[in-house]
């Protein structure tokens, strides 16, 4: 019997050397350039310390969603009791950067926005009875999720339990995300979602519910952003769950779980330890990513026309480029198209024909020109 956390399950799956320990992992400070990327990780951090908050001294109290709660917890002597809570969960595992009353002030704008979408879209399902965030899955032993897979550690983001006039049960679980602009990356938080679901199933004591009353319930899983732009409405990704599809999935993790070999996909990103390290992962190509620069369909699809999206990139300059703050900071490619760098804060020469490695914040702009807001890049070679 495999013994996982539903995170590194849903990595395997993906790519086993992803999934490995960190024990033996590349370094990851000598990299060509680096730019910091740790405040959208604090940022993440913070707006789920907030929706925890919400959600566990609030609204199960309640029972209800209403973004004018959440506008009332950075008042008065609520924004102490916030403020201690988020203090607690500040830790250089999680950090959550700046947590001033103004700046959790800016975040719950659009996470008022988040809560008062869900209970919209709830109301389908009838009235809540149960609301549980940052639920742990351990619960004194390993939930078994399929013949060869037991599950002893990982929180899910939040749990809803409703149940319609008829008396029809319905458990909807969430999966925060900081943002969902690149719809092609999703897949390990859909795998992961879909352990987390497995688990409610087979430990049903969870969502406080009985064995008896979870056959008969039905169970739904979402990612939902948190992030983003503050004017926007909430995007939402409704997960598959599919019972033949899942089996598939934890049998494919399970036999990639020891594995150590690298396969690339849209999955790839600097959360892999060996995506920028010296060491890097060399089995990553421009054409196994959401964003290949290099292919026709960049430039003319939809999809990537006046949307930001967060993408890991690599490809080959056909000129020398120079890259310095308050430069233009121009990559060209053969037809004269061009990617143009934003938030360079570094000096260098890159010759031509040097293959990049990048990641950050992607849009084009026109069927001849982008833009990237560079979180990470690196010259592999040239």
């Amino acid at each position: 019997m495999l013994s996982s956390s539903a995170s590194r399950l849903s990595k395997a799956y993906l790519c086993g050397k992803m999934a490995q320990p960190n024990q033996g992992a590349p370094p990851l400070v000598s990299l060509t350039t680096s730019i910091d990327s740790t405040s959208a990780q604090a940022d993440g951090n913070l707006r789920h310390g907030l929706m925890e908050f919400y959600l566990n001294t609030i609204a199960s109290q309640d029972l209800i969603l209403d973004g004018k709660q959440m506008k009332a917890m950075a008042k008065g002597e609520n924004w102490d009791k916030l403020y201690q809570f988020l203090g607690s969960k500040n830790g250089p595992q999680s950090p959550l950067g700046n947590f001033s009353k103004l700046d959790c002030r800016k975040k719950l704008k659009k996470l008022r926005k988040t809560v008062n979408f869900l209970s919209k879209y709830l109301r389908q399902f009838g009235e809540i009875k149960y609301i549980v965030a940052e639920q742990s899955l351990e619960t004194g032993s390993a939930i078994q999720i399929s013949d060869s897979v037991e599950i002893k550690s990982g929180e899910i983001d939040a749990i809803f339990v409703l149940e319609n006039v008829k008396g029809k049960i319905t458990v909807i679980v969430v999966d925060w995300k900081r943002s969902l602009t690149n719809k092609r990356s999703l897949e390990q938080y859909k795998r992961q979602c879909q352990v987390y679901i497995r688990c409610i199933q087979n430990e049903p004591s969870l969502v406080n519910l009985s064995l008896e009353q979870m056959k008969s319930a039905d169970i739904h899983g979402f990612l939902f952003e948190i992030g983003g732009d503050e004017g926007t409405t909430p995007d939402f990704v409704k997960v598959d769950i599919i019972p033949a599809d899942i089996d598939a999935f934890l049998e494919k993790a399970a036999e990639q779980y020891e594995s150590t070999e690298a396969t690339s996909g849209t999955h790839c990103s600097s959360w892999c330890r060996w995506a920028f390290a010296d060491e890097y992962c060399r089995s990553i190509t421009p054409d196994a990513l959401s964003i290949n620069f290099h292919s026709d369909s960049f430039w003319t699809e939809l999809e990537f026309h006046s949307k930001w999206i967060n993408s890991l990139t690599q490809f080959t300059t056909s000129i020398e480029t120079v890259l310095e703050p308050g430069g233009k900071n121009v990559i060209h490619f053969n037809g004269g198209r061009e990617l143009q760098l934003k938030n360079v804060n570094f000096h260098k020469t890159i010759p031509r024909t040097s293959v990049i490695r990048a990641e950050g914040s992607v849009k084009r702009q026109t069927s001849m020109l982008a833009y990237m807001h560079v979180k990470n890049l690196k010259v592999l070679h040239g």
